[in-house]
């Protein structure tokens, strides 16, 4: 697990973005659980305790993903497609894209 937080760091700092998966040795995970069980040891550390000799890093759901309308034809009804139009998986690669959903920071 440090092996791939520390790969993790250095793919950030270089890239300036998430990678589409985080590698735990030759196992792809997704971003949002490595961050859920990365996030839940560093709140156990900074509480006193000590890193954990085992990590379980378990399927994640982002909040984001409730933005995302559930693929139905209601949904391209709006007048900007043309009549009878349907994209079978668009929304479905809506919700992958989900997570690099970004609050804006505010300028002075």
């Amino acid at each position: 697990f440090e092996r791939s937080v520390h790969d993790l760091h250095s793919f950030i700092q270089l890239n300036h973005q998430i990678p589409n998966a985080v590698w735990l040795g030759s196992k792809p995970v997704a971003p949002e659980a490595f961050l859920v069980a990365m996030a839940k040891i560093a709140s156990q550390v900074a509480n006193g305790s000590a890193p954990p000799e085992k990590v379980t890093v378990a399927p994640a759901r982002l909040a984001t993903e409730k933005y995302v309308a559930i693929d139905s034809q209601e949904i391209w009804l709006w007048p900007i497609f043309p009549m009878g139009f349907h994209s079978e998986h668009l929304m479905e690669l809506a919700r992958l894209q989900a997570w690099t959903l970004k609050p804006a920071k505010r300028s002075e």
